[in-house]
């Protein structure tokens, strides 16, 4: 596809991950002020921050280069996230966590539709402390374990902890391009739709 079709199209790519980044550079549209704009950036979810591998920015300096763009004509920020565990605290007497507080998705860092999620079941919890007249939110992980957000989360957990440790080029290649529409259907199936879930 050449650059003029690339307009409307977002792209995820996790070749950094042989180079123990575990994660993806990604380029997709936007707009600022109505102007249509590309976002381009890196995620690493640092599950292999202990070994040897390039500054974050290189990945992304070099996608940017083969489509033509100099990284440092560009102003670069940077958003540190805390990624959903198990073993994460969600709540303490009379504070409930929710979104990111608790944990975005590890496998692409994705936060706004989960911090969503989060809120409605945060919603019943709140609700129910009330009809009890006590507030511990004792039971908050555990609504929010059972919950549509809370089971996509702990799968999206697993696979994270998976897929980012399996470093060959050629696995991710045949992961992500080869047996994309088994990954899809897995996806649909598994980790997408969470919010049909929420009752």
């Amino acid at each position: 596809m050449g650059e003029a079709g690339r307009g409307r199209v977002a792209f995820f790519d996790f070749f950094p991950v042989p180079d123990n980044i575990a994660g993806y550079v990604w380029d997709f549209p936007t707009q600022v002020k109505g102007t249509p704009m590309r976002c381009w950036g890196v995620y690493d979810t640092n599950l292999l921050a202990d070994r040897k591998r390039p500054a974050l920015k290189e990945p992304l300096a070099e996608e940017m280069k083969r489509h033509g763009f100099d990284l440092n004509d560009y102003e670069i920020k940077g958003h540190p996230i805390r990624w959903y565990s198990p073993r994460n605290k969600a709540s303490v007497p009379r504070v409930l966590l929710v979104g990111d507080a608790v944990g975005a998705d590890g496998i692409f860092g994705e936060g706004i539709s989960m911090a969503l999620g989060y809120g409605a079941v945060a919603a019943q919890e709140i609700a129910e402390s009330f009809r009890r007249g006590e507030f511990s939110f004792r039971g908050y992980k555990r609504r929010v374990a059972r919950s549509g957000v809370g089971q996509t989360l702990f799968v999206r957990w697993f696979i994270t902890r998976v897929i980012y440790f399996f470093k060959w080029r050629w696995f991710h290649i045949l992961l992500w391009r080869v047996l994309k529409p088994i990954v899809l259907a897995a996806a649909w199936v598994f980790v997408l739709n969470w919010s049909k879930r929420i009752p």
